[in-house]
């Protein structure tokens, strides 16, 4: 049932942001836009919000996962199917899905959460693929807040910057996992805003 929702909800905000020419070749920022009817954006944002209610607890919110979503997929997401949204082609382990889960990622969640998701799971079923990617940021989350326990800003950052580099990645080191956490930072600063 949730889904058939989260894909009815991708596809009617779709629908609606390429109708009202939100959605073009050229500007790949105006996913989620926040000119969206609320009654759709609210559709998706209930899909988020059952998953993260899955987990015994979670720090998670759907600003960071939705943050998330748009470093990992853009628009991508509300334009193909998620066994078509495939990332790192150049690497044998693959990045799958609208969150772009590779393997590594999958086994750590599957082992903190006692979980059983396959890589096929999380590359056909958008619901499995986003219960992983939200476990996953719960895991980077937990971790950067052994180096920020008190700044949230601070650790949201350095979750982002874990969630593209590794989980078990240095905080400070120079790498493009930098540029990714500081554009998932403003990306999610926009999304508290709308949520």
């Amino acid at each position: 049932m949730l889904i058939l929702l989260l894909l009815s909800a991708t596809v009617l905000i779709y629908i609606t942001t390429k109708k009202n020419g939100l959605i073009n070749n050229n500007d790949s920022d105006n996913i989620f836009d926040s000119s969206l009817d609320e009654k759709l954006k609210r559709k998706f944002y209930n899909v988020i919000y059952s998953i993260l209610s899955t987990f015994y607890y979670t720090s998670i919110t759907p600003s960071m996962v939705l943050a998330t979503i748009k470093m990992e997929s853009g628009t991508k997401a509300l334009k193909m199917k998620n066994s078509e949204i495939i990332g790192d082609k150049n690497r044998v382990k693959k990045a799958y899905g609208i969150m772009q889960i590779r393997q590594p990622a999958l086994t750590d969640v599957n082992n903190h959460f006692n979980f059983h998701y396959s890589i096929i799971d999380v590359k056909n079923d958008y619901y499995t693929n986003l219960i992983v990617g939200i476990g996953y940021l719960e895991l980077c989350y937990t971790a950067a807040g052994t180096i920020y326990p008190n700044d949230k800003e601070k650790r949201a950052w350095l979750m982002y910057k874990k969630y593209n580099g590794g989980v078990g990645s240095l905080p400070l080191a120079i790498n493009s996992s930098v540029k990714y956490a500081n554009v998932s930072l403003s990306y999610y600063n926009k999304f508290k805003k709308m949520v």
